[in-house]
């Protein structure tokens, strides 16, 4: 069995703690046995978890930060909003966060689960995306306009 963490909230501490204390914690939870960290894919925070102002940090970016941080734990968004990225960008960010993190990043595809998130970005297009993985985990391929 393997143990997996995933990240909701970041507003138990001021703003300028925020990277200190998730690099100590990605460092933590890899010491501990973590297999996997994962966060959200939201603009805003949840309003089931907390008030949709609190700060909700861009999940692809801090799990960049996290692979400079950590060397062994997996990195992954729980579900990636395919519709807030054109599809070009979302790959060429997914295929940079897994070759710069020695494979152990990537996407977990699936719709958006927050519509009117997605409209706040006024996005040009719903934009649908497919991703497929190789037994190695690393992200081989591809989006695809919906």
């Amino acid at each position: 069995m393997e143990l997996g963490i995933h990240l909701v909230t970041f507003t138990d501490q001021d703003t300028d703690a925020i990277g200190p204390t998730l690099a100590r914690a990605g460092q933590a939870a890899e010491a501990a046995g973590v297999a996997t960290i994962s966060l959200m894919d939201h603009y805003f925070q949840m309003d089931t978890v907390a008030p949709a102002e609190d700060p909700m940090l861009e999940g692809y970016t801090t799990l960049g930060f996290l692979a400079g941080h950590t060397s062994t734990v997996r990195l992954h968004l729980l579900v990636t909003g395919v519709s807030y990225r054109r599809p070009g960008l979302l790959a060429k960010i997914v295929a940079t966060l897994d070759v710069l993190s020695g494979g152990r990043g990537g996407p977990l595809g699936g719709p958006v689960l927050r519509p009117s998130e997605c409209l706040a970005q006024n996005p040009p297009r719903l934009l649908l995306h497919v991703a497929f993985f190789g037994p190695s985990g690393h992200f081989q391929a591809a989006v695809q306009v919906g």
